[in-house]
């Protein structure tokens, strides 16, 4: 970091937004589409560009899921993640491609403990706000605030496969995820199509690893309270966010 954090200005800037995928109602539409455009441009270019693959981009993986969190700053978008709620595992829940890196045997073990659980997916942070040059780490501010969203839900574990080539595994390590697998292949409509890259599979119990720094910590505390649900975003007026 180039400065010292001033709490103050990353709180009075930043904006957090956490409702239903499925939310359609008129006063969120313009603000889910500006989501969903950053999002889509963001993968695009892991795709096209990291991966070399050339293939039809779908808008599946954003309109399914039953939490969007997203996060922006003096009215830009920094990043976005998403939440997908199970409450046990069926068969068809299992042979959902969003399983398509996991071994049978870890599902039936989870299956049959009949724990409730959610997949965490697409943690995606803007090229802008990436980089050590940043006045902070976005990333660990804004996984700190996605795991909030998970920790204020019913389900006892959250799940996901994390990419190994970004090192986005030691990040979630560093809050407390657990491996359930590692080096797993990643797959892409199960084939590994995406050369040598590789996920571990990794779970959150509620025990989640704070921020180290107390500053940063602070203000994940300040926008996490601040935060806007779904209901109030169907009531905020125009002024909240401009997008364009």
């Amino acid at each position: 970091m180039k400065n010292p954090i001033d709490e103050i200005l990353l709180v009075k800037n930043s904006k957090l937004f956490v409702f239903s995928g499925r939310e359609r109602e008129t006063h969120s539409i313009k603000l889910l589409e500006d989501i969903y455009q950053q999002w889509k441009k963001v993968w695009v270019d892991v795709f096209q560009n990291e991966m070399q693959l050339d293939h039809r981009f779908y808008s599946d993986d954003f309109t399914r899921q039953d939490k969007i969190i997203a996060l922006y700053f003096k009215d830009m978008f920094v990043g976005t993640a998403f939440i997908r709620e199970v409450n046990q595992l069926s068969t068809p829940i299992m042979e959902d491609s969003c399983f398509r890196y996991w071994p049978k045997a870890i599902l039936e073990s989870i299956k049959e403990s009949s724990i409730k659980m959610s997949i965490a997916s697409h943690f995606t942070i803007h090229h802008d706000f990436r980089g050590r040059d940043q006045i902070i780490n976005w990333k660990d501010l804004f996984l700190s605030l996605y795991l909030e969203s998970f920790k204020s839900s019913d389900s006892e574990i959250l799940v996901t496969a994390a990419r190994k080539k970004k090192s986005n595994e030691n990040l979630c390590y560093k809050f407390g995820a657990k491996p359930f697998s590692k080096g797993l292949p990643y797959l892409i409509d199960g084939k590994n199509q995406a050369g040598d890259e590789e996920v571990d599979l990794l779970f959150w119990s509620k025990e989640i690893l704070e921020l180290e720094d107390r500053k940063l910590r602070n203000v994940k505390n300040i926008i996490w309270k601040s935060r806007f649900e779904s209901s109030e975003i169907n009531y905020l007026n125009k002024e909240v966010l401009h997008v364009s």
